[in-house]
């Protein structure tokens, strides 16, 4: 169980008016909390204008602040900006066809999923988690938006600071901010509250080999017997939707 102290949750509502969130049956929430003892994370805020931060007690940095960016909180937009380190190091945000490390000046990630071939960079695919760990020297945390409408988050270099902005078209702003302080201890605070993996079946742990193109079984039987010729084990062969001329044959 991941103690509350290395976890802080920040939601904001429409007092005066339901609105869309992530269903409980679908994402359940964490339920076991130990009440903070020495917070690894803090929140701080003012109320007027409305802004919020995230800092880390240790080295009194601030993780995320929204002071200076108005927080827009409309029916079918909201926006969340934070300032960030110079060309801090960012990593996740959904499946994309950008580098490992996000590029820091003028990047878009459209959190969109979709299936598309010979996608350029830059492109969103088929999965999507709005969450991004960001690497420090002093220490990596990570911050988790429970929001399934679409949104943009852009990355830009201004006034010698990076700045992250989520624009959104609908929902609510549920925040969920992971102290780290090791890129192992933000994965682990993150499955506590996205919850772990399923078990998966033992022979999928071996090798498997899957194309997109496979003309006919024929193609499909002459690769499974070229991995046999060359003694290289093969555990499960896939082909893609959609492939085989008939006859067709089934997935093996």
């Amino acid at each position: 169980m991941i103690r509350s102290d290395s976890r802080i949750h920040v939601k904001i509502v429409d007092p005066e008016g339901a609105r869309y969130q992530v269903p409980e049956s679908v994402f359940p929430r964490p339920k076991s909390k130990v009440p903070a003892q020495d917070p690894d994370i803090e929140f701080k805020y003012n109320e007027t204008p409305f802004s919020f931060s995230i800092i880390r007690k240790a080295t009194e940095e601030v993780l995320f602040d929204t002071a200076g960016y108005p927080v827009i909180f409309e029916p079918q937009f909201l926006r969340v900006k934070t300032s960030l380190p110079l060309d801090a190091n960012i990593y996740g945000l959904g499946e994309h066809t950008e580098s490992l490390r996000l590029p820091t000046e003028n990047t878009i990630r459209t959190l969109w999923s979709r299936d598309s071939p010979n996608v350029p960079t830059g492109s969103n695919l088929y999965s999507v988690h709005p969450i991004y760990f960001e690497h420090r020297t002093t220490g990596t945390h990570g911050v988790f938006l429970l929001n399934s409408n679409g949104m943009d988050i852009k990355l830009r270099t201004e006034n010698d600071k990076t700045t992250l902005e989520y624009n959104i078209i609908g929902g609510v702003l549920d925040f969920y901010f992971l102290a780290g302080p090791s890129p192992v201890d933000v994965a682990r605070q993150y499955a506590e509250v996205a919850g772990l993996p399923a078990e998966v079946p033992y022979w999928s742990f071996g090798l498997h080999q899957c194309r997109w193109g496979y003309q006919d079984y024929l193609e499909v039987a002459q690769v499974i017997a070229n991995y046999s010729s060359a003694g290289i084990p093969l555990e499960t062969m896939w082909t893609d939707s959609e492939n085989l001329r008939p006859p067709l044959v089934p997935s093996f």
